[in-house]
């Protein structure tokens, strides 16, 4: 699946586009707000046909059942929900906005707050067994992290994960639940071996090749 369209006149059409031959083609899909190209689409990993649209300015998540042909609007009474990140795991969605992750296990007909430590909350990464999490807080004015985080639990416990000062995005090894990669601001790429308790920088995202820097995993 992809997004297509920023919301402005040079892009007439805004949504959904899907590919089953690994995008040689594109098939296009239902119309949706793609918040002026920063949105994002994720697919529950248990169902290929349900996705999600998230981070989008003003707007709640939208969320597809039948592979992006319609889409229906997430509507939760839910404070901070508006801009929200969606993260669908194994059993579990979790959608996570500054200051506030909630989490559903019923598909969406309720949701339930975590208890998270105190400060502004990054877009909450989710590892594939649907348990373990990872988030970092920061502050609101200087945009700095003022910590990385660890849940084993599904958010009812937390510790603080070492070797990362500076995260931005996260990646979980699909063949082995111990590496996760992450890379941090500054556009360089960081390796865990230990399930995500501690970090360690890889030299080769040095790599001049990198020209801007790793950012997406």
């Amino acid at each position: 699946y992809a997004l297509g369209g920023v919301e402005v006149a040079d892009t007439p059409f805004n949504g959904l586009f899907s590919s089953d031959d690994f995008g040689s083609t594109w098939t296009r899909r239902a119309s949706v707000r793609t918040g002026f190209g920063f949105a994002g689409c994720t697919v529950d990993p248990d169902d290929p046909r349900t996705l999600y649209v998230s981070n989008i300015p003003d707007d709640n998540p939208w969320k597809s059942t039948d592979g992006g042909q319609t889409v229906q609007r997430i509507d939760v009474d839910i404070p901070t929900f508006l801009g929200a990140v969606v993260r669908p795991v194994h059993g579990v969605t979790y959608v996570a906005n500054f200051d506030a992750v909630y989490a559903t296990t019923d598909g969406g007909a309720s949701y339930h707050a975590l208890s998270l430590p105190p400060g502004f909350i990054s877009p909450i990464y989710a590892a594939p067994d649907g348990r373990t999490l990872f988030f970092w807080t920061f502050d609101l004015v200087t945009f700095e992290v003022t910590g990385s985080f660890r849940s084993p639990d599904g958010g009812t416990s937390f510790t603080s994960v070492s070797g990362l000062p500076n995260p931005a995005f996260l990646a979980f090894d699909p063949t082995d639940s111990s590496r996760i990669y992450a890379s941090d601001f500054d556009g360089l790429l960081y390796v865990s071996v230990d399930g995500g308790f501690n970090f360690s920088l890889l030299p080769a995202s040095n790599d001049p090749r990198f020209l801007s820097g790793i950012r997406q995993i």
